[in-house]
């Protein structure tokens, strides 16, 4: 929750709405003398038919700012090729067919996306193609997270270059599932990731986590 206007509106956001309303507008509970007695059966009275509770967002007395903010996405274009390694392929119906690497092979990476792999100097190659030599290197296809999570820094205050992210990417993790954030902010990450404003690999997240301790 926020205060403006001096203290006399409250606001507060969710996702990319912003809601704001008069603090004039909320009725405040006055104590209820009986509210600790017992009724005449002995029995306390049902909460549920004492109070009539309207969502935060959808009170008559809320005003709601939707923001949309749109930008393009960080798409890499052109080629380049990984020569010469040994790959990974993990094709195949068994593992044994999966575990078998092409030695001394060509992987052709086109606007994004794995266009060609092939035997060392077999493929067809643009002119413009800037040549990556990874000569007895292995190369695997990218390793994906399905349990994660990752430290960043929250309440209000995004951090571009976070650790956390970067060292997952360098050490072949493309992409992760954190599977209960902290914060909302972390949705933030996510879209930073998707436009190019910090490196790190797809980021697929969940919202903070609900308990029954909650």
């Amino acid at each position: 929750m926020g205060w403006s206007n001096g203290g006399d509106t409250i606001n507060w956001a969710i996702g990319s709405s912003i809601f704001e309303r008069t603090l004039s507008s909320v009725e405040f509970r006055e104590a209820d003398e009986s509210e600790n007695d017992d009724t005449e059966s002995g029995e306390h009275e049902s909460k549920e038919n004492k109070t009539a509770f309207t969502p935060l967002d959808e009170h008559e007395a809320v005003v709601l700012t939707p923001f949309e903010v749109v930008t393009t996405r960080n798409t890499p274009t052109g080629s380049f090729l990984l020569s010469g390694g040994n790959i990974i392929t993990m094709s195949g119906d068994t593992t044994e067919e999966m575990s078998k690497a092409l030695n001394n092979a060509d992987v052709l990476v086109t606007d994004n996306r794995i266009s060609a792999i092939g035997p060392q100097g077999s493929l067809e190659v643009p002119s413009d193609t800037e040549v990556i030599d990874v000569a007895g290197k292995w190369i695997t296809p990218g390793f994906i997270d399905t349990h994660a999570h990752w430290e960043f820094r929250t309440q209000d205050v995004l951090e571009p270059s976070n650790w956390s992210v970067a060292i997952n990417l360098a050490y072949g993790v493309t992409s992760g599932l954190d599977v209960q954030t902290t914060h909302h902010d972390y949705f933030a990450y996510r879209d930073m990731q998707e436009t190019g404003a910090t490196i790190g690999q797809r980021a697929f997240m969940t919202g903070p986590g609900i308990f029954w301790a909650q």
